[in-house]
C-alpha cells in the first residue's frame, strides 16, 4: 500500500488547507479522463489525509508531551497499512453500495433520496462528478441534473466537491456549447446562436470571470475561423459581451482586433456587393460604383453608365476601389473582375476650364474690333463691360449648346462608341473612355468649318480650318485624359509646370490669342475700307485690265490722275528749256 504522505508528498503535519492547496496542484497534472486509476489513488490519498488532519485538530494536545502517549510515527508500515486499509475498506464499500444504488435507480432523483437517507450523500455527489466526467449523453444528462438539483457549479455547491474538478466540468460545458455554435454558424443558423448566447449568458455559473473569459475567447475563436457570419451577427456578439473599442473593453490585444474589424468590413463588403450588383437597374451611388468597377460590360454600356454619374457616384468609386484593394479576396471569392482602369472614364476637371478660356478668348476678340484710339477712359471702361457681358452671353450659348449636343449623342452612345472603334486609332477611343465620333469629332469639324470663313483666301482658309481641328482634337483627346485644358500646349506645360511657369503658360496662351485676332481684324478691317471705297464695278475694271490687287490697280489710276492734273496746271504758251 502506498503512504498517502508520500503521495501528496506532505508531511504528517500538514493543515487542512496545505491539503487542500496541495491536491489542487496534482490535479493538474492527473486528470480522471486521462488516467482514471492515477486519479482515484490520488483522491483516496487526498480524502484519508484530510480526515486525519481534522481528527488531529480536535485533539488537545497537552503542553508536555510524554515520549509513551506519542503516537508511532507513519514511519511504520504496520500502523500505516492498517489505517491505510481499514479506511479504504470503508470507503470502498460506500463507494459500492452507491455505484450500485446509480445503476439499479431508475431516476437520479430516486438515488439522491436513498444516498440521503442513507448518509451517502457526499459519496453519492463524488461518484456523480467521476461519471460527469466521462464521455456521452449520459454524462451531459447528468450534469444538468445535478446543476438544477444540487447547485453544482454555483457558490452553494456542496463544499466537499473539489474545485479544480468542477471547473474542469464547466469547461467541458462551456467546449460543449462552443461546438455546437460551431455548426450551426456552419448551416448558417446565427440567430440560433446569438439566442443560445444570450440564455447562457443568464446562467449563474457562467457568472465568474474565468468562466466568462473563457466563453468570450471561446466566441472569439469562432470569429477568428473560417466560418462565414455577417456584420449583423458581429454586432450583436459584441453588444452582448460589452465589447467596445472606444471605452477600451476589448476581449483581447489591439493587433487581433485590427484584424478581425478588417475581416469585419470584408464581410460587410461581400454582403454589399451581392446586394448591389442584385438591383437592375442600380439606385444608389454605390450600386452604380460596384457595377462600374466589378461588372464586365461592353464599352458603349460602361460610356453609356458613366454618362449619368455625378459626383456623389464618381466618390462612391473612390471609396469602393479603397476596400476592394484592402480586400482583394473578396473579388477572387465572388469570381468578379475589378476594373483598375476605371479612372480613365472619370471626365476630369479641364472640361469645366472650357469655358473660362473661351470668354477670354471672346473678349479679347471683341475687344479688339470695338476699340478705337481716341476713346476716353469713359468709353473705354464702357467698352470693356459691353464686351465682357457679350462674351459671357456667347460662351453661356456655347455651353447651352455643347451639353445639348452631348445630350443628343448619349442617346446612340453604344451605337457612338461601336463606329468610333472602327473608324478612330485605339489609342484615342481607349476602348470607349476617350474620343468618340459623334460626341466630339463632329462638333470639331464644324468649329473649324466656322473658323474658315473668317478669311476670304481659299487657301489660308484650308490652313486655318485643319489647324483649328488639329487643335481641337489635340485638347479634347488630352482632356478626356483629365489632362490640363490648354491642350495644344501640352508639352510646354509638361516642360514649365514642375519650374511653376503655369502662369507664364497662360499669358502666351492670351498673347498669341490676341496677335492672331489682331491680325485677322485688321486684315478684314482693310478690306472693308477698300471695298467701300472703291465699288465693285472699279474692282472689276481693274481685273479686266490686268491688275492682281485693289492697291496696284487704284495706284496706276492715282499716278494717271496726278500727271493729267499736272499737265493741266502747266501754261499752254509756256517754252519747255
Amino acid at each position: 500500500m502506498v503512504n498517502p504522505w508520500e503521495l501528496l508528498g506532505l508531511d504528517a503535519e500538514a493543515e487542512p488547507r496545505t491539503i487542500k492547496r496541495r491536491y489542487a496542484q496534482l490535479l493538474k497534472q492527473t486528470r480522471p479522463d486521462e488516467d482514471p486509476e492515477a486519479f482515484q489513488r490520488l483522491r483516496e490519498a487526498y480524502e484519508w489525509a484530510l480526515d486525519w488532519a481534522q481528527r488531529v485538530q480536535d485533539v488537545e494536545i497537552p503542553v508536555a508531551l510524554d515520549e509513551s502517549l506519542t503516537p508511532a510515527p507513519f514511519s511504520d508500515a504496520l500502523q500505516l497499512n492498517a489505517l491505510v486499509t481499514e479506511s479504504q475498506q470503508r470507503h470502498h464499500d460506500d463507494l459500492a453500495w452507491v455505484v450500485a444504488l446509480l445503476d439499479s435507480c431508475a431516476s437520479l432523483d430516486d438515488a439522491l433520496l436513498k444516498a440521503r437517507e442513507a448518509g451517502q450523500e457526499q459519496t453519492f455527489e463524488l461518484e456523480l462528478l467521476r461519471r460527469a466526467q466521462l464521455p456521452g449523453d449520459q454524462a451531459d444528462q447528468a450534469v444538468h441534473w445535478a446543476m438544477a438539483r444540487l447547485s453544482w457549479l454555483t457558490p452553494w455547491q456542496a463544499a466537499h466537491l473539489p474545485m479544480p474538478a468542477m471547473n474542469a466540468l464547466a469547461e467541458h460545458l462551456l467546449n460543449a456549447e462552443l461546438w455546437k455554435w460551431h455548426s450551426q454558424l456552419e448551416d448558417g443558423q446565427e440567430q440560433a446562436v446569438l439566442e443560445s448566447i444570450r440564455q447562457l449568458k443568464k446562467q449563474p455559473w457562467v457568472q465568474p470571470f474565468d468562466r466568462s473569459n473563457y466563453l468570450q475567447q471561446g466566441v472569439l475563436g469562432l470569429l477568428e475561423s473560417d466560418l462565414g457570419w455577417s456584420l449583423n451577427f458581429f454586432d450583436e456578439t459584441c453588444r452582448l459581451f460589452g465589447w467596445d473599442e472606444a471605452r477600451g473593453q476589448l476581449p483581447c490585444d489591439d493587433e487581433r482586433w485590427e484584424e478581425l474589424c478588417s475581416r469585419s468590413d470584408a464581410m460587410e463588403l461581400r454582403a454589399e456587393l451581392r446586394y448591389s450588383l442584385s438591383q437592375e437597374p442600380p439606385v444608389s451611388p454605390f450600386s452604380r460604383a460596384a457595377r462600374l468597377l466589378l461588372e464586365p460590360m461592353r464599352g458603349g454600356e460602361r460610356r453609356k453608365l458613366v454618362d449619368e454619374f455625378n459626383d456623389a457616384d464618381w466618390q462612391a468609386c473612390e471609396t469602393l476601389a479603397l476596400r476592394l484593394e484592402r480586400h482583394g479576396d473578396v473579388v477572387d471569392d465572388q469570381d468578379l473582375v475589378y476594373l483598375r482602369s476605371w479612372r480613365d472614364w472619370h471626365p476630369g476637371s479641364g472640361w469645366d476650364q472650357l469655358y473660362l478660356l473661351l470668354w477670354l478668348s471672346l473678349c479679347l476678340v471683341m475687344f479688339a474690333l470695338s476699340s478705337g484710339a481716341s476713346e476716353s477712359a469713359k468709353d473705354l471702361a464702357i467698352s470693356v463691360g459691353v464686351v465682357a457681358t457679350a462674351s459671357g452671353a456667347l460662351a453661356f450659348v456655347f455651353r447651352v449648346l455643347a451639353k445639348g449636343w452631348n445630350r443628343l449623342a448619349s442617346w446612340c452612345v453604344i451605337f457612338d462608341v461601336g463606329i468610333s472603334q472602327r473608324l478612330i486609332p485605339p489609342r484615342w477611343v481607349r476602348s470607349g473612355s476617350g474620343l468618340l465620333l459623334l460626341r466630339h469629332i463632329v462638333p470639331s469639324v464644324a468649329l473649324a468649318a466656322l473658323t474658315a470663313n473668317w478669311v476670304a483666301s481659299s487657301f489660308a482658309s484650308a490652313v486655318l480650318a485643319v489647324a483649328m481641328f488639329i487643335l481641337c482634337v489635340q485638347f479634347l483627346d488630352v482632356a478626356s485624359r483629365g489632362g490640363a485644358p490648354v491642350a495644344w500646349l501640352i508639352r510646354a506645360w509638361l516642360l514649365l509646370a514642375p519650374l511653376g511657369k503655369q502662369i507664364l503658360i497662360w499669358v502666351l496662351i492670351l498673347v498669341m490669342a490676341f496677335v492672331v485676332s489682331k491680325m485677322i481684324i485688321e486684315w478684314k478691317q482693310r478690306e472693308r475700307e477698300i471695298q467701300a471705297k472703291y465699288p465693285t464695278s472699279v474692282s472689276a475694271a481693274c481685273k479686266i485690265l490686268g491688275y492682281i490687287s485693289h492697291e496696284e490697280c487704284m495706284g496706276a489710276v492715282s499716278e494717271k490722275r496726278e500727271a493729267r492734273q499736272n499737265s493741266d496746271q502747266t501754261p499752254s504758251g509756256a517754252q519747255v528749256p
